[in-house]
């Protein structure tokens, strides 16, 4: 969902806690390099790149990972 120009909430998916649930990681990028703020949960991996890929970006340009606070979904 895009937030701005350049700034883009992505949702990924899991089961916690015995229920579906939406996680929303912000992502802030430009032409060349991005800001992952929060990450989803361990073994979102997956689902992370092909948000990233639908927005034509890899992994590879995630430059900063910032995470808000300490949780099971910023591990």
């Amino acid at each position: 969902m895009r937030i701005s120009e350049g700034v883009e909430m992505l949702q990924l998916t899991a089961r916690a806690f015995n229920q579906d649930i939406t996680l929303n990681p912000t992502l802030v990028w430009n032409n060349e390099e991005a800001i992952l703020i929060d990450t989803g949960m361990p073994g979102q991996t997956n689902q992370l790149k092909e948000a990233l890929n639908e927005l034509n970006m890899s992994i590879e340009q995630l430059k900063v990972i910032l995470l808000t606070h300490q949780d099971l979904d910023h591990i």
